[in-house]
């Protein structure tokens, strides 16, 4: 683990999930308090599992105690480390389409047991972020997106060996093709970047990954790893909002956050601070 750049992982109070889901949602809320009667629509992302009593409604507990009146709720789960892309995808689509108002987006992953905190060298920690997605912001705008699937390893880490050896065989190309999509379809090109924001389990896939691309390796943000372990498809989203606070990126940078999840999932998110 230490190897892999570990050092320290926050874990959450134990308590029911929808306590922790609230912290970023109340937190951002009070930031924009005027968002709340503007919530039209909450999406929920996870990809750890959720364990809950077979009477209790999460979603709906969720937009109650958040005081979302008029939210319609939606959950989103699986793709390991990629699925919270999805839902901000998701969110972004309904806006172009069916909502008038804001969507907010919450990532949630929380484990259950210790034990299941460790797997392929690499510690999960317990993290809830929450986006808020509208139309009428001035910074940053998410000016592109880019989701793939290619299975090597449906199982995760229960699947077969040779599999799991395929899978980190073709991993570094998969994330330097999805990079280098995502960024073609939004019109820009790998020189436009500030800086990448990737998920961390740990750091030394960044090391190829940077030498694929021909990307300045410390424009690689995974410095954050030794605080925070992996944090599932939160990581790029914590990351990103960790730089800003840190400085490390400024207004009008383009970053790039990126989730490729184990099996086969990515998902990648193009921001403009």
């Amino acid at each position: 683990l230490h190897q892999n750049g570990l050092a320290e992982i926050p874990v959450a109070r134990s308590g029911p999930f929808v306590d922790f889901a609230l912290q970023s949602v109340e937190r951002i809320l009070a930031n924009f308090p005027e968002s709340r009667a503007d919530v039209q629509l909450l999406l929920l992302a996870h990809s750890a599992p959720l364990l809950a009593p077979a009477d209790t409604d999460l979603l709906a507990d969720l937009t109650r105690r958040a005081r979302l009146k008029h939210a319609a709720s939606f959950a989103f789960t699986g793709q390991p480390c990629a699925v919270l892309h999805t839902a901000v995808q998701w969110g972004l689509t309904m806006l172009g389409t069916n909502v008038d108002g804001s969507v907010l987006v919450v990532g949630v992953d929380r484990a259950n047991h210790p034990e299941e905190r460790f797997f392929f060298g690499s510690a999960m920690c317990d993290s809830s972020i929450a986006l808020l997605l509208g139309r009428r912001s001035e910074r940053d705008r998410i000016v592109g997106s880019y989701q793939h699937t290619e299975l090597h390893a449906s199982e995760g880490e229960w699947s077969p060996p040779t599999a799991i050896a395929a899978f980190r065989e073709r991993n570094p190309l998969l994330i330097r093709a999805g990079i280098e999509r995502c960024l073609m379809q939004a019109g820009y090109q790998l020189e436009d970047l500030a800086a990448i924001a990737p998920h961390t389990p740990y750091v030394s896939i960044w090391d190829t990954v940077a030498r694929l691309l021909r990307f300045p390796r410390d424009r690689i943000l995974t410095e954050y790893i030794g605080e925070t372990g992996h944090l599932n498809s939160n990581d790029s989203f914590a990351h990103y909002c960790r730089a800003k606070l840190d400085n490390r990126v400024h207004p009008g940078d383009l970053v790039l956050l990126v989730n490729p999840g184990f099996g086969g999932s990515q998902g990648y998110t193009l921001i403009r601070a």
